[in-house]
């Protein structure tokens, strides 16, 4: 799917972006921009979408992104819940032209080139960075720009890490097209609990339902029809681990038009059913 480019243009006398936010929730913001970005998620639940993955994320997720790697956290307004982050944004060279290069940042080096698929980290030292971040939130920025190495050569040396994108995601689709695939996205995500045809969709991108067809594969690598439902199935988890929903009307509320094509979808991108995910899943544990 092609992301919108994103401008990020520093406060005066800072050259990286400490941010902390606090929302009602995450909208669906399917972006890219040319710096690093380290997001740790400190409250909400929903779906992170970064290149050509699609996973749920909770409280205490925290992620390295590379240059140009489209991503988007998408979470939807719930009584009583708020989602907040803790984001950092830094240009490769913040540090200055060269810095990766010493002989000192082999790690720092490995590290920053894996980004580019982006990175989930997790264990212990995870756990300590992300305090890091967070006391780090209300410092002086000189403070924060020297922590920054140390916090990610932290990450590299200590921290369990994942890769997120596949190796055969391609982050730099042809720009022409950006409004349109973002459009179609936005349109999808704002109604993919509704019964949603591809016909519908590609009207709204003046497309002919065979041209949109061939332009969303190409684009996302996906067929519309796995791509909703993978987005409409990640819904169905979010509802499972915190609400006591009947399966049946989670299946319903997530765009589901019966029970029986909701728990096919289900076991084939989860591999269990929605009641096993409910009794299993570490996310229905944790606090929020």
């Amino acid at each position: 799917m092609l992301p919108a480019f994103e401008k990020f243009v520093p406060q005066p006398g800072r050259s990286l972006a400490w941010d902390t936010f606090d929302l009602p929730a995450f909208p669906y913001r399917w972006h890219f921009h040319p710096e690093f970005e380290l997001t740790l998620i400190t409250a909400g639940r929903g779906r992170r979408f970064v290149g050509d993955s699609i996973e749920p994320f909770q409280p205490g997720d925290l992620v390295l992104l590379g240059p140009h790697l489209p991503h988007t956290w998408h979470s939807r307004p719930a009584r009583g819940e708020r989602s907040g982050a803790v984001v950092v944004r830094f240009a490769g060279d913040v540090l200055g032209t060269g810095f990766l290069e010493r002989a000192e940042c082999g790690r720092l080096r490995q590290l920053m080139a894996a980004a580019g698929r982006g990175l989930v980290f997790s264990g212990r030292a995870a756990r300590e960075a992300s305090e890091r971040m967070v006391g780090l939130a209300a410092a002086p920025p000189l403070e924060r720009l020297l922590a920054l190495p140390a916090l990610l050569d932290r990450l590299a040396e200590r921290a369990e890490q994942r890769p997120l994108s596949s190796l055969e995601w391609d982050a730099a689709p042809p720009s022409r097209d950006a409004r349109r695939i973002d459009r179609a996205c936005r349109h999808i995500m704002q109604h993919f609990n509704e019964p949603l045809s591809l016909a519908a969709v590609a009207a709204v991108v003046k497309l002919s339902p065979a041209g949109f067809s061939r332009f969303f594969r190409r684009m996302t690598g996906r067929t519309f029809v796995g791509w909703l439902t993978e987005v409409r199935i990640g819904h169905a988890c979010r509802l499972l681990v915190q609400t006591d929903q009947p399966v049946l009307e989670i299946a319903i509320d997530s765009g589901f038009g019966t029970l029986s094509n909701f728990n096919r979808a289900f076991r084939r991108l989860r591999s269990c059913t929605p009641q096993e995910w409910r009794r299993q899943n570490p996310l229905a544990e944790a606090p929020g």
